[in-house]
């Protein structure tokens, strides 16, 4: 995507805001009894494994979004939610483990806010072929302001440092149409360190209420005064407007950032970190964890690996759950996608030993692709009650599970009766998570984080990438839909897409369509060179999966 933006200004939208003291001492954990105000973050926020990863949505509008609109909307949101705008710095170290605090003072705190032109890429381009690819398996697409993947442990560097960012981009338009409207894309940029999905939805979901507020302000006061008029690319602090009547949110009790998920008198005893890649069956000798984190390492700085989106249709989604016999469309999914990637590996491996010139002895290094038997998918305990973990958690709740098909040969079963088991496994272990062991289990596996060594931080993170056959989030929120950053009262976005970076090969993201109902989109990771199969791939599974179910869905 031809994107380019104005050059920085430098200017500083500085705090003014004794809301935002009251939400900090409100959330118990913060040392507010003096300057610089600090936030500390759980041990699950400052795990390796969370921390390290930098999260990008992005919205786009078939109208033209105001920036100064959307910046006046986001100020006043970031009054509830100061983490965003805020520096993390280091409390502690221990080798790779870390204790970090966001300092909601330092003078370069805030969420930088660039305004960009497209004037070569349209809406109905967006749609059709997906986000300008990415630089590589460390930089998003062109759409996206980058964040340093080590922006935890950057402080307060007014480059690398930043932990939130929104970048506008006006597109050319709706389409290459000479009376196309206009079209707009809202891109977000954040460290998951400070929020996972749910906390940044929950964080969208305020700034519509307040961009709706401040709209409905604006009309009934009729204001004669100009709007403040800012440089294209800035750092927005959090700012408290002054109106007549609060600015209410519909979900005020979820928007305050949570202290640390640490119960009092908690028994750690039993307590272990990372217990769905149970890292203490798994050989973790030095060598071997040389060769996994070079592996790792080699994979994100080498591996060409491309990302888009395939869509199931509401129907085929509903006979697909009743054909695998799932309790829920998101047991049958996670079931799907681990077919589509054995369909894919295998494939993948095909293409990367076939002859090419006098590199053909290469095709001997090419490992064949293994099974594992193993899917990744994080539980959210947001809203549990689950002792220690308040009810309005923000930054991040969700801990993975892993469903294991254990000693199950799947080689010559079908491939409806492997994705029965599979779904099968995703269904038992989420429900083992949700019950009251499983929530204890989950309180002390975040307090084990705190403890844990360089070593296990490593195993971990090699585990979790290289030792299963996918890795898929669910960013199901219908909520997005709605969206409405400006205020304008003219309907949410209309294309929504997501990403997670350093980029992993084999994992997707699954988030709601747009039409409702039970269709579903599914951003997916894969090798570049299998990237052209994987729309067809995903309706052969789902075709295979469901064949007499979808033939009934659809007469």
């Amino acid at each position: 995507m031809g994107c380019f933006s104005s050059k920085p200004a430098g200017e500083m939208v500085r705090p003014r805001d004794d809301k935002a003291q009251a939400v900090l001492e409100a959330c118990g954990d913060a040392r507010v009894d003096a300057p610089p105000r600090l936030l500390k973050l759980s041990a699950l926020d400052s795990a390796l494994c969370v921390r390290g990863l930098v999260c990008y949505w992005a919205f786009a509008f078939d109208r033209q979004l105001d920036p100064e609109t959307i910046r006046a909307s986001l100020a006043a949101t970031l009054v509830n939610f100061p983490a965003l705008a805020g520096r993390a710095r280091v409390r502690a170290r221990r080798g790779a483990t870390l204790e970090l605090e966001v300092d909601l003072d330092h003078p370069n705190s805030g969420v930088v806010f660039e305004v960009c032109n497209d004037m070569t890429t349209t809406l109905a381009d967006l749609k059709q072929n997906g986000p300008a690819p990415a630089r590589n398996n460390i930089t998003p697409g062109k759409m996206w302001t980058p964040l340093e993947i080590r922006c935890c442990e950057k402080g307060g560097d007014a480059k690398g440092g930043v932990l939130c960012a929104v970048r506008l981009t006006h597109l050319r338009g709706v389409s290459h149409a000479s009376d196309s409207g206009p079209a707009t894309v809202l891109a977000v940029s954040w460290s998951h360190a400070v929020a996972d999905g749910c906390a940044m939805a929950q964080f969208c979901d305020a700034w519509t209420t307040t961009a709706l507020t401040l709209a409905d302000l604006k009309r009934t006061q009729d204001d004669p005064r100009p709007d403040p008029r800012h440089a294209p690319s800035d750092v927005v602090s959090a700012e408290t407007l002054e109106t007549p009547f609060p600015l209410v949110t519909n979900k005020t009790e979820r928007a305050v950032p949570r202290p640390a998920a640490a119960a009092a008198g908690l028994d750690k005893t039993n307590a272990k970190a990372f217990l769905a890649l149970r890292l203490d069956e798994t050989n973790t000798t030095p060598l071997t964890l040389l060769i996994g984190a070079a592996s790792l390492l080699g994979g994100v700085a080498f591996d060409n690996l491309s990302q888009t989106t395939v869509h199931i249709p509401a129907a085929h989604a509903a006979a697909l759950k009743k054909s695998l016999g799932s309790k829920s469309t998101n047991d049958a999914l996670v079931a799907a996608v681990w077919v589509l990637f054995r369909r894919l590996r295998v494939l993948n491996y095909q293409l990367r030993t076939q002859k090419r010139g006098g590199f053909s002895f290469m095709r001997a290094f090419v490992r064949r692709p293994t099974e594992t038997g193993c899917a990744i998918q994080p539980v959210n305990y947001r809203g549990d009650d689950v002792e220690g973990l308040p009810p309005n958690l923000f930054g991040n709740a969700s801990l993975m599970v892993c469903a294991r098909l254990g000693d199950v040969r799947t080689e010559n079963m079908s491939e409806r009766g492997a994705a029965s088991l599979m779904s099968r496994a995703v269904r038992n272990e989420v429900d083992a998570a949700k019950t009251r062991e499983g929530k204890q289990r989950a309180l002390g596996e975040i307090a084990a984080l705190g403890t844990v060594t360089t070593r296990t931080q490593i195993a971990a993170a090699v585990a979790a990438v290289g030792q299963k056959d996918v890795f898929i989030s669910a960013w199901q929120f219908p909520e997005l839909w709605g969206f409405d950053f400006d205020g304008a009262g003219e309907g949410g976005p209309v294309y929504f897409t997501g990403s997670v970076f350093p980029a992993a090969a084999w994992t997707a993201a699954a988030f709601p369509g747009r039409e409702g109902g039970a269709q579903l989109s599914i951003g997916i990771t894969v090798p570049a060179r299998v990237l052209g199969q994987v729309a067809e791939e995903m309706q052969a599974v789902v075709r295979a999966l469901s064949e007499e179910e979808t033939a009934t869905a659809t007469e």
